[in-house]
């Protein structure tokens, strides 16, 4: 009998468990590039996704992960009164225990449309061998953070493909800037 009741509990468990696979969201899985693909935040910043890496999305995040596996780029769609606030919002979405310590923040020129830009670098210990930054720009009241949480390694090896993330910037401003010219040009 205890056979039994133990075969059953197993062949409910294995149904339970396809049940919830099957309802796992398509957007939360993982989806590896096979060129350089462009891509969009929640919110709508566009930036381009390297090919080989992984894409995964969640309800305002999207999380780029290295080929090796050990590096991620995290844009994050984010709230705050300020960059420091806008920041805080974007680690907490990705890695809620974070906690290193501040190693600078500063202001970077307001350019392509952005009104304002922050940059954070964190500090790390040389046997890490990691790179941890955020980047926080402001278009309005709306906020778009890049986490890096990188390996020396990876950005040596795939420096030019992280630059091509980094390019979300210079993307969501130029299309904020041919909407204005639009505007503009409608009112004439």
């Amino acid at each position: 009998m205890k056979t039994m009741l133990r075969f059953a509990a197993a062949l409910l468990a294995s149904f339970a468990a396809a049940a919830i696979a099957q309802t796992t969201s398509p957007a939360a899985q993982a989806v590896r590039m096979t060129s350089d693909t462009p891509q969009k935040t929640p919110a709508g910043a566009a930036f381009t996704a390297p090919t080989d890496w992984t894409v995964a999305r969640g309800a305002r995040t999207v999380t780029l992960t290295a080929p090796e596996g050990d590096s991620r780029i995290v844009l994050v769609d984010g709230t705050g009164k300020d960059a420091g606030e806008a920041v805080a919002s974007a680690w907490a979405a990705y890695k809620a225990d974070f906690k290193r310590p501040l190693k600078a923040q500063l202001p970077q020129p307001a350019i392509d449309g952005w009104e304002e830009r922050q940059a954070f670098t964190y500090e790390t210990s040389p046997n890490e061998r990691l790179n941890v930054q955020a980047i926080a720009a402001r278009a309005g009241a709306s906020w778009t953070v890049i986490i890096l949480d990188a390996t020396d390694p990876v950005l040596e090896k795939r420096g030019s493909q992280v630059g091509l993330v980094f390019r979300i910037e210079q993307s969501m401003a130029q299309v904020d800037q041919v909407e204005v010219n639009v505007v503009d040009a409608g009112a004439a």
